[in-house]
């Protein structure tokens, strides 16, 4: 007994029964969460074959109802009865808009991870109905990849046979080769039935200013918890002329990523104050886009809503009227694909600034290209207007990988030529701080052509040449045509009111070639254009007009000056180069028609009308009656080199030069006694910025108009700026 008390533990044969005994428990018990485990599985498989069979019906009902159906290519027919198809998508299949499936399940219906998955959708495309659903996930627990064409063995386990009974399968499906199918059809579909109900139409509204926008209003009750009708609310893109279309889904199962306000969405298509937000971000290729195949930036789009559920069957799918508009310019723009052409309209800024490839991606070449490039302008552009529509005085453009400082525009630079008429219309109050050329267009191409255009109250600031319609224009073949263009400063309008973006440190300022309409132009024509505002260049060539030009015709044009009480108080032009009060250097070319009342003054040389002529320039009919100061050559009409000796008819004002020459025999001394300048005297309609002028003169220009000059040829007869008084005595400094 004593022994017996000191034993203690198991016997073997003890232990190996608590051992076998833990087995047969754990075997029992794998075998029931393995089974939880499946069930669960099915649970979650089932419900999405339910969502892709809601979806799929109500989608089959509208294409039907559309004509659609009929002309889209189908899956494959189970040879038993010739109007039931099967589809397949394992893996990353797609499903385009030319098929059953693509109709079915179009992008943004569906959860892009399902609808790219696995599955086998079953329908009568006579009777456009669904019969099943099999899904399942490969990726998941007991998951199964479904085998393209093989559809007979999961034909098996569907609850339909093929002779119309329907019996239960599920036990089979939990339990397939180890994997487990979800579904829905047969005796599901048999059961409960599934609640319908019929959509009413949204509407939309475009909104095609300073951002492309568009407003989707949902009529629809928007039930979420347990009562949740599965609504999905979508907006279509799609392209004129790629045929591509984009779905963005705005309201599916409570998310509601573009609401502005109950029933109430937005989706901005072009923002091009936006990184990311540009159009050819979110409808191109890539990630991050809108779902679809990519659509042309350039090219118009039409636009409708839809409105149906992946919970419930609708009856009747809701579908918006459809609107049409163009991703980058107005409403109005017109694109001919077949030639690849487009005559963009020009309604708000963002339509001008879109005209730069490096802002809107817009093609120029190949077979989307849009070359040759028309634009016109049809209502005045606001830049303070733009700014109060996008981020106000923090507003940045971006393109590419830059952005513009806070509040300054982009001067735009087209890929090909471009020919651009402002229909008479403003562009007013522009700020440019570039690195670059700049000007309402920093780059016109060989061929361009601008015209009927007036700029008011521009600053400009640019690191290279400067103007305040262009900077720079390229190429010597056929060159750049200027017509009808102005550029002025406008305190009041006529109601004495202050004018949009006046500022008194307005100016053209450049780091190269500067002038008050364009900063260099290599070969072209400038015609019936004015500038009446302050240039100055760091380093280049500065003109009153045109900063510097080479091969150029300018013709019936003039650049107004600056003065306080009639008389010159600072440099209307100035320059470390040539400086001229309508051009600061011409290397061959001619003037006629024209003239400047500028103050100058140059470092190099300095010119009342023309800074420095080089090569063969003629000049005729055509005068100054600006100060001139420099420290180099000087010229009251002319300050360095001769013009061709076939000029005639050309002027200059001895009363405000002094002794100064002109610099070219062929010009004429308006003299100090006043009896050949009371011979010249225009007396027709002026605005002059100086209140002197305006009372002394009533509003009347002391010399000759354009018009005058050409005998009426012209219409210019006013001039917009300031010219001295010639009963006032301005010496000359020097």
């Amino acid at each position: 007994m004593e022994n017996k008390k000191k034993r203690t533990g198991f016997t073997l044969a003890e232990t190996l029964i608590v051992v076998a005994i833990l087995m047969v428990l754990a075997a029992l018990a794998f075998i029931g969460v393995n089974r939880y485990t499946r069930s669960l599985a099915q649970l979650e498989y089932d419900v999405v074959a339910k969502e892709i069979y809601v979806v799929a019906q109500n989608h089959l009902t509208m294409a039907k109802s559309q004509g659609f159906l009929s002309a889209a290519s189908s899956g494959a027919p189970d040879s038993s009865m010739t109007n039931i198809c099967y589809y397949v998508v394992p893996g990353d299949n797609p499903n385009d808009n030319t098929s059953a499936l693509g109709l079915m399940l179009p992008f943004g219906s569906i959860d892009e991870y399902v609808r790219s998955g696995s599955y086998i959708i079953r329908y009568n495309k006579k009777a456009s109905e669904v019969l099943d659903v099999f899904y399942s996930n490969p990726n998941g627990r007991h998951g199964h990849s479904f085998v393209k064409g093989n559809y007979a063995q999961y034909m098996a386990v569907a609850d339909i046979n093929y002779d119309g009974t329907v019996t239960s399968k599920k036990e089979a499906r939990r339990n397939y080769n180890g994997d487990v199918l979800g579904y829905y059809g047969g005796l599901l579909a048999d059961g409960p039935s599934i609640p319908s109900m019929t959509m009413l139409d949204p509407t939309i509204t475009v909104e095609n200013k300073d951002k492309l926008k568009v407003i989707i209003n949902n009529p629809n009750p928007e039930i979420t918890g347990s009562r949740d009708n599965g609504l999905v609310l979508q907006l279509h893109i799609k392209g004129k002329t790629s045929g591509n279309e984009k779905i963005v889904t705005l309201l599916k199962d409570g998310a509601n990523a573009y609401r502005l306000q109950n029933g109430s969405y937005e989706v901005v298509l072009d923002d091009i104050t936006a990184d990311g937000k540009h159009f050819s971000e979110l409808c191109g290729a890539g990630q991050g886009c809108f779902p679809g195949p990519a659509l042309i930036p350039g090219e118009e789009i039409e636009l409708w809503a839809t409105c149906d559920s992946n919970k419930v069957l609708v009856d009747r799918q809701g579908v918006s009227e459809r609107k049409q508009t163009n991703s980058l310019f107005g409403d109005d723009t017109v694109v001919d694909a077949s030639n690849h052409t487009v005559r963009a309209e020009i309604a708000y800024i963002r339509h001008l600034e879109n005209l730069s490839q490096n802002v809107s991606s817009v093609g120029y070449t190949g077979s989307t290209g849009l070359d040759p490039l028309t634009a016109d302008q049809t209502h005045d552009l606001s830049w303070a207007e733009f700014l109060s529509n996008t981020n106000g005085a923090g507003t940045q453009i971006h393109y590419g990988s830059n952005l513009t400082s806070a509040g300054t525009y982009l001067p735009v630079t087209p890929g090909v030529s471009l020919s651009y008429n402002g229909n008479g219309n403003k562009i007013t109050g522009i700020r440019v701080d570039t690195s670059g050329d700049g000007g309402v267009f920093a780059t016109l191409l060989d061929g361009s052509l601008v015209q009927n255009l007036k700029i008011v109250n521009a600053l400009i600031s640019a690191d290279g040449a400067a103007g305040s319609l262009v900077g720079v224009t390229t190429g010597v073949t056929s060159g750049v045509a200027i017509s009808h263009v102005q550029a002025e400063y406008i305190k009041k309008d006529k109601d004495g009111k202050d004018k949009e973006g006046y500022s008194t440190s307005l100016k053209v300022q450049g780091g190269g070639s500067t002038g008050g309409l364009v900063g260099s132009i290599a070969k072209g024509t400038i015609d019936c254009c004015f500038a009446s505002v302050y240039v100055a260049s760091g380093n280049g060539d500065a003109g009153g007009l045109v900063g510097s030009a080479a091969n150029v015709s300018i013709s019936s044009s003039y650049s107004g000056g600056h003065t306080q009480y009639g008389q010159y108080v600072s440099d209307n032009a100035s320059g470390t180069g040539n400086v001229g009060g309508l051009i600061g250097a011409l290397a061959g070319g001619n003037v006629s028609a024209s003239y400047s009342t500028c103050s100058v003054n140059g470092t190099s040389a300095a010119g009342g009308l023309i800074g420095k002529v080089s090569n063969t320039v003629e000049v005729n009919n055509s005068y100054a009656v600006g100060k001139v100061e420099g420290s180099g050559a000087k010229g009251a009409l002319i300050g360095s080199g001769t013009i061709s000796s076939t000029s005639h008819g050309n002027y200059y004002l001895r009363i405000i030069n002094g002794e100064l020459e002109s610099g070219d025999s062929n010009a004429l001394r308006i003299d100090q006694n006043l009896d050949s300048y009371k011979k010249f005297f225009g007396n027709l309609e002026a605005e002059p910025y100086d209140d002197f002028l305006d009372e002394s003169y009533q509003r009347h220009f002391g010399m000759k108009t354009v018009s005058q000059l050409t005998n009426g040829a012209a219409e210019m007869n006013s001039h917009v700026g300031d010219w001295p008084a010639p009963e006032v005595l301005v010496p000359n400094t020097h």
